[in-house]
């Protein structure tokens, strides 16, 4: 996010900072998670890293 703004084609704002890491846990988490094996990490880290960017902007 920092190499975007420092050349100007986003704001760097604390609420898009706190967004970014909250995504990024979001997917961290259901990454480790033992999901079974029906469900592809391929699949489920995009899923919910869409849902829980949806949620925070």
């Amino acid at each position: 996010m920092h190499y975007f703004a420092s050349f100007g084609y986003i704001e760097e704002i604390w609420g898009m900072i706190l967004g970014f890491l909250l995504v990024s846990t979001a997917s961290a988490i259901v990454e480790s998670l033992p999901i079974s094996s029906d469900l592809d990490d391929n699949l489920t880290v995009p899923m919910a890293s869409l849902l829980v960017g949806a949620a925070v902007f």
